[in-house]
């Protein structure tokens, strides 16, 4: 799972393709969700934070989480969408 902010979600999502290719992946990428608020960075910050335990790489300036979809659910499940696009 890749979580991250863009202002061009189809051209970011073709970056992140075409690198995860390019680094050796046979792995087909998917869009899971698109949420869009005005406190995006708080959000990513908080998505970060719910999922750490999850992060493949443990380094702040890497997005990738390897997890289940119970686990996601559940750390998804304790966030109010509504908080972040106010």
């Amino acid at each position: 799972i890749k979580i991250g902010c863009s202002k061009n979600i189809q051209n970011r999502f073709k970056q992140i393709c075409a690198s995860y290719k390019f680094n050796g992946s046979l792995d087909k990428l998917s869009l899971l969700t698109i949420i869009q608020c005005d406190k995006y960075k708080l959000l990513e910050k908080h998505l970060h934070i719910l999922l750490n335990s999850k992060r493949i790489i443990n380094n702040s300036r890497h997005e990738w989480f390897k997890t289940d979809e119970e686990f996601l659910n559940d750390r998804l499940m304790r966030i109010d969408l509504n908080y972040y696009k106010k």
